[in-house]
């Protein structure tokens, strides 16, 4: 049964997109790891810190930059974690941006063609090229380069 202090997790729903094995701890024996066990303690504290420096960095992003800087830090993140990095390749459509940044697909087409036309991106079925790294990189907010 789910801790009442977390009811986010019963509304989460995810998908594997391989097979996977799956363990199940009981709370009380989680924390019983994580006390005798330094680097089961270690990992998590470091993936909380990540976690709410994630929360941190998308609180400032949402808020404070508009849909252009939003898609050119997307496409500027993917391409830095890209395993087709090589070819510039990002294999995102429209809609998927649209998705994660829950911005309306009008508005990805728009900013989009914008890249488009300025040569930074070159447009494919279902994935987009960059052409223009240092352009795009010179739209992108100094809290997404690390600046």
């Amino acid at each position: 049964m789910p801790n009442p202090e977390f009811k986010i997790e019963s509304s989460i729903g995810t998908q594997a997109l391989s097979k996977v094995e799956t363990l199940e701890f009981t709370r009380e024996n989680f924390y019983q790891m994580y006390q005798e066990n330094m680097a089961l303690n270690a990992r998590i504290l470091e993936t909380y810190s990540m976690y709410i420096n994630l929360f941190i960095y998308e609180s400032a992003h949402q808020d404070y930059n508009n849909a252009f800087i939003k898609i050119c830090n997307l496409l500027y993140l993917f391409s830095i974690c890209s395993p087709a990095r090589a070819t510039n390749r990002i294999d995102l459509t429209q809609q998927d941006i649209a998705d994660i940044l829950a911005i309306s697909l009008v508005n990805v087409t728009n900013n989009l063609s914008r890249l488009r036309r300025e040569k930074v991106i070159a447009s494919h079925r279902k994935w987009i090229e960059i052409t223009d790294y240092p352009k795009l990189v010179s739209y992108c907010s100094d809290e997404t380069l690390g600046s």
